[in-house]
């Protein structure tokens, strides 16, 4: 509304379209999500490749504070000797790991710099 009592309607030269993601922006963070997607996609990856150091340094603890999928598979294989659900499980978060992968490289390869 102006002062004299006109109402303006200055909506008609958006610069963005607020009906979905921007694909030029989707990669420095200015949708959000994808931010979290990106560092999902990152870290899952190393939560396949450092089973080791958070094995070996802690064991899974104290408590349960640092398990990861691949500690509580491990467990569920070797200490309680159900080889089936560890390996379910296992292969269900590299399924979803490639899966994430693969989508995160079929929009970057969408998105024209």
């Amino acid at each position: 509304m102006l002062p004299d009592g006109q109402i303006w309607n200055g909506l008609k030269s958006l610069r963005k379209d607020n009906t979905g993601y921007a694909l030029h922006h989707l990669f420095i963070g200015a949708e959000g999500t994808l931010g979290i997607v990106t560092a999902a996609v990152l870290r899952s990856v190393d939560l396949l490749r450092f089973f080791d150091i958070i094995y070996i340094t802690t064991n899974g603890g104290p408590g349960y504070a640092s398990t990861t999928l691949n500690i509580l598979a491990f467990r569920r294989g070797f200490e309680f000797f159900d080889m089936g659900y560890a390996t379910a499980m296992m292969v269900a978060l590299g399924a979803v790991v490639f899966g994430t992968t693969l989508a995160f490289a079929r929009i970057r390869r969408a998105v024209r710099w």
